[in-house]
């Protein structure tokens, strides 16, 4: 009977508990990464399982005043290669799930682009863009966030291009 009785309070307890963990909708955050580059990231979590991120990665090889956006006008030059000439830029949809009221998980996809180019250098040293293309790209992420407030978080994830991200958050739905 005592068996039964605890049974019966654990499983009304963990309803309480789920029902609570709907106070992880509606949320801001801002995540900073790396993994080859840094990374910087704005999101919101919108409602119970569905987010949005949007990020920076601040991979580019070259800056804009560090080439001439234009083919080399001498034969005499050296290819160098493709260089990323921008940083890159991406969205990311996130599913959230809940697992307590302080804990949640997410997995998230992503799609990115990056302007990149293929450099050469001339005889005199100077640096032109032979041809330039965007690189796109497809990326998941998967992360953890835990409520150390009533009104905030902190989480850890780890995206493909971004690396791994640290995450402070905002409950502003409360």
């Amino acid at each position: 009977m005592f068996l039964i009785i605890f049974l019966l309070i654990s499983l009304l307890n963990s309803h309480a508990v789920k029902a609570e963990s709907d106070m992880f909708d509606k949320t801001f955050f801002v995540s900073l990464g790396h993994k080859e580059a840094t990374s910087v990231s704005l999101g919101a979590r919108v409602t119970k399982h569905l987010g949005f991120e949007g990020a920076l990665i601040f991979s580019n090889d070259l800056d804009s005043d560090d080439y001439h956006n234009r083919p080399c006008p001498s034969d005499s030059m050296t290819i160098i290669g493709d260089k990323k000439v921008e940083e890159g830029k991406g969205y990311d949809l996130l599913y959230f799930f809940g697992l307590t009221d302080r804990f949640s998980l997410f997995i998230g996809i992503g799609f990115y682009e990056q302007k990149c180019a293929l450099i050469s250098r001339s005889d005199y040293g100077a640096y032109y863009a032979q041809s330039t293309y965007t690189d796109y790209k497809i990326a998941r992420s998967s992360g953890i966030q835990f409520k150390y407030n009533d009104k905030s978080f902190l989480g850890l994830s780890y995206h493909e291009l971004r690396g791994i991200n640290l995450r402070w958050g905002y409950l502003f739905g409360i």
